[in-house]
């Protein structure tokens, strides 16, 4: 019996998220103290994020972040 797409798309958003956090741990300074303030808008940032290590931004920040990132990048191939 086929799967139920939202059964599917649960599970594709589950691997989005593991990938898109094993992509933050190697990219982090692990080891590197995490900020308690963004250093963008300066909201405190989570203690469950922090623990991530070397994190400056909080989370709506650092999407931004990247959505510019990648922008950036597109750009220069273009």
């Amino acid at each position: 019996m086929a799967r139920d797409i939202l059964d599917q798309a649960a599970e594709l958003q589950e691997r989005l998220n593991a990938s898109a956090l094993a992509r933050q741990r190697a990219g982090s300074a692990l080891g590197q103290p995490s900020r308690a303030h963004c250093i963008d808008c300066e909201d405190a940032i989570p203690p469950l994020r922090q623990q991530l290590g070397g994190v400056s931004r909080c989370v709506e920040c650092e999407d931004y972040y990247q959505h510019a990132q990648r922008q950036i990048r597109q750009r220069g191939r273009g």
